[in-house]
């Protein structure tokens, strides 16, 4: 019975889809395009799936959970499929989190993770504008306020993020962070930071493929629309 129900629920959305396409416009669209360029971007999004569940996985061994590639794929599909209903991913990385919710323990750390994912993949996409800018004002010798300022900020925000980190290691907030860690109200969230600060292997791997995943999102939109 829960699978005919699932298959109702996946053909009525499927439906949906279908009823909102503009097939008009498609088509038209669809006339103009070469194959090669599709084929490319086909071949590229092929590779995101995996280097997505890859970072996910390593998201989640940092809070401590534990799920297969191939689980995490699946879910990463279902969640995408549900991306094209609700606004900024939001439906995906909710089926994320209720899939991977552990039974035992802060469940937050399912939410923990995804967030973590979420937010190395923007750093990783400011970091790439950020030396995108850099070559565009030094080697390609554009002239650019709005260029100048992006790089001004993050060179500033990463400086700042730096030195932070430093002076936490070095444990110059020692007396606040065990202040913050007695407040109840905030045990989850100093659970889950705990988790990340003792992890920076896993963090460092996120970060590598966070970039791939960038990069090849950027190639991607850059043969479409070249």
């Amino acid at each position: 019975m829960k699978n005919y129900i699932k298959m109702a629920v996946s053909l009525i959305l499927i439906g949906l889809l279908i009823y909102n396409v503009e097939w008009g416009s498609f088509l038209n669209h669809f006339k103009t395009l070469s194959i090669w360029p599709v084929v490319i971007v086909l071949a590229i999004l092929t590779v995101q799936f995996p280097i997505s569940a890859m970072k996910w996985k390593k998201a989640l061994e940092i809070h401590k959970l534990r799920y297969s590639v191939g689980f995490l794929q699946k879910t990463l599909y279902i969640g995408f499929f549900f991306n094209n209903f609700l606004p900024a991913a939001i439906g995906g990385d909710a089926y994320r989190v209720l899939k991977t919710m552990p039974k035992e323990g802060f469940k937050s750390r399912a939410v923990s993770a995804v967030l973590l994912e979420r937010i190395m993949g923007f750093a990783a996409l400011l970091f790439l504008g950020f030396v995108g800018g850099v070559l565009t004002l030094t080697v390609a010798g554009e002239q650019n306020q709005l260029i100048l300022y992006y790089i001004l900020i993050c060179a500033g925000g990463g400086v700042i993020a730096v030195c932070l980190l430093i002076l936490l290691w070095m444990g110059a907030f020692s007396n606040l962070l065990e202040r913050i860690k007695k407040i109840k109200k905030l045990e989850m969230l100093t659970h889950n930071l705990g988790h990340i600060w003792r992890s920076p292997a896993l963090l460092i791997n996120i970060s590598m493929a966070s970039l791939l995943f960038q990069v090849l999102a950027i190639i991607a939109i850059g043969v479409l629309f070249d």
